[in-house]
């Protein structure tokens, strides 16, 4: 396919319609960010991603203490000169670029990624629910009662109120805080996408979403489970979600470990557990 004098290939495997599971859930990488700390050069990072290296445009400008980067779309390599190591960042928008545009599914790049001596500083694991195993004030509602067995102290809950009309545009529940190892977010990904004016696929009704960010030991934790179990990111999910937040129905018993976990959440944990990893998401 030829896009303005740029050749590139076409996805892979075909979209198709986003809702084809039958639990109605659907897996997605949301977020990459890797230290490679054994590469000479950014050419040597683009040939592991499976890019091509004119699609990238020069930047004298960086972050994360680096001084420049490269960037094709949502997809950056920061470097400085005096560094010997470089540093890549694909967004969540970088993820879906880099689905149409990379040569590699994400199970086989974090396996050429793992082969080297690299950090990997952040990744977003996200599950999409289009059957509305909850709802938001179901979950607020047991948060304001107590009724969640959690590793985290406290949980913060953000609702974005649209000001001509004071209708909600969306709210997202967090657990644990986003510099540490794990953080869980919650949030209404469709009430996101139409407040902000996108388009929404025919028969969505209905988009929940929740996300594990995982940082450092968390994060090459969980490549090495994907790569070892080959796209099978439902058990690792349902363990780090049973371990951290689990909403429960209340007893007599005053040990709130002994609480039964509500119904709804095992149903939600049950569907996850056989999930694979989404290798095209729009």
């Amino acid at each position: 396919m030829e896009n303005n004098n740029i050749t590139v290939l076409p996805p892979y495997t075909n979209r198709g319609v986003v809702n084809t599971l039958q639990s109605g859930l659907r897996s997605c990488v949301d977020w990459l960010q890797v230290t490679f700390k054994n590469v000479q050069n950014v050419q040597q990072i683009i040939d592991v991603l499976g890019l091509n290296f004119d699609d990238f445009t020069e930047f004298e400008n960086g972050k994360y203490g680096y001084h420049s980067h490269i960037r094709f779309g949502h997809i950056a390599i920061y470097y400085s000169s005096n560094l010997e190591h470089f540093h890549l960042e694909i967004s969540g928008q970088g993820c879906r670029e880099y689905e149409e545009y990379g040569n590699h599914d994400w199970v086989t790049l974090l396996g050429l990624i793992l082969m080297l001596d690299v950090n990997i500083t952040r990744f977003d694991i996200a599950i999409d629910d289009f059957e509305g195993y909850f709802k938001f004030p179901q979950l607020i509602k047991k948060i304001k009662k107590g009724h969640v067995r959690s590793r985290f102290r406290t949980a913060r809950i953000q609702e974005k109120v649209v000001l001509n009309d004071g209708s909600t545009a969306g709210t997202t529940i967090y657990f644990g805080s986003p510099k540490s190892e794990i953080q869980v977010r919650i949030y209404d990904k469709l009430q996101e996408r139409l407040s902000a004016g996108k388009e929404i696929e025919d028969g969505i009704e209905v988009w929940n979403r929740t996300e594990l960010q995982l940082r450092d030991k968390r994060a090459l934790t969980a490549a090495f489970e994907l790569v070892e179990n080959i796209y099978s990111v439902g058990p690792l999910v349902q363990g780090l979600l049973r371990n951290y937040v689990l909403f429960c129905n209340p007893t007599d018993d005053s040990n709130k470990a002994r609480w039964p976990i509500s119904k709804f959440w095992i149903k939600f944990l049950d569907n996850i557990e056989p999930l694979r990893l989404s290798q095209v998401a729009p």
